[in-house]
């Protein structure tokens, strides 16, 4: 279980978060969102220990992890930042592999076991028929999966993830959730994943977390905090929500979906 306690960012002297508590339990997808500006890079990079609060912590086992050292966090914790680039000249294999560096020795050998921990991430992103193909050569999508698969190797029970499916399509978009809330469920990682789109959060999320404006304003069941009047207060925008007529969770949608529209000239 990671913990953020009373987590509190300051830049120079503007907050960036205040007093934000919560858990992500071992087990369970939490899906972060909120507007633009409000915080959710900023506590992905906190609760992975990058950043040094200005109060509270956020804890692993009890322990302060921005304490601990790079190799020790990507022991503990693997994220998967937003817009990041693969490095040229890298097999899919080699870019898998090097989520095996912070347990390499001085010699930064890999064995067997880095390897076979390598394979299994490729099988689980459907990514072993691409294992020889150079990163460059992919589509956004399958970047994507080489991103979580390097992420599954470092083999830590947590994994946080930075808006995963901006820019990818919505059969990647789907897949990418659909394997992020399989890793969560199958595997009993404590999964904690920032994203934009409502309703992918409603579909895929055991439970939410709404910031706005540096602050924790609702956290639970997605029923619980997509609600009109939770997501009109933090976006400033008139929205419904209705039950999805396939699989009953929560349908976000902006009040000018039901507003006729004049046709274009």
């Amino acid at each position: 279980m990671l913990t953020l306690e009373s987590l509190s960012i300051t830049y120079e002297t503007r907050p960036i978060l205040h007093a934000i508590a919560l858990e992500v339990r071992a087990g369970e997808l939490l899906a972060l969102i909120g507007p633009n500006g409000a915080g959710k890079t900023t506590l992905i990079r906190a609760a992975a220990g990058l950043l040094a609060p200005a109060g509270g912590r956020a804890a692993l086992a009890g322990e302060a992890v921005h304490t601990w050292s790079p190799e020790a966090r990507a022991r503990r914790i693997a994220v998967v930042p937003q817009a990041a680039h693969l490095p040229a000249g890298f097999t899919v294999r080699e870019t898998v592999l090097m989520g095996r560096t912070p347990y390499l020795g001085w010699l930064g050998r890999e064995g067997e076991t880095d390897h076979a921990i390598a394979r299994r991430a490729l099988e689980r992103t459907c990514l072993t028929d691409l294992a020889e193909r150079p990163v460059e050569h992919l589509s956004g999508g399958e970047q994507q999966r080489v991103l979580i698969a390097r992420a599954l190797a470092q083999a830590a029970p947590v994994l946080l993830l930075d808006e995963p499916t901006a820019h990818l399509d919505l059969k990647h978009q789907a897949g990418t959730l659909s394997l992020v809330r399989d890793l969560a469920h199958a595997d009993g990682l404590a999964v904690l994943v920032a994203l934009h789109d409502l309703n992918l959060a409603a579909q895929f999320a055991d439970r939410i977390a709404l910031l706005a404006g540096g602050e924790l304003r609702a956290l639970g069941a997605p029923t619980e905090v997509l609600t009109p009047a939770n997501l009109t207060a933090a976006y400033d925008v008139p929205v419904y929500v209705i039950p999805h007529p396939i699989h009953g969770a929560p349908l976000v949608l902006p009040d000018g979906a039901f507003r006729p529209h004049e046709p274009v000239r």
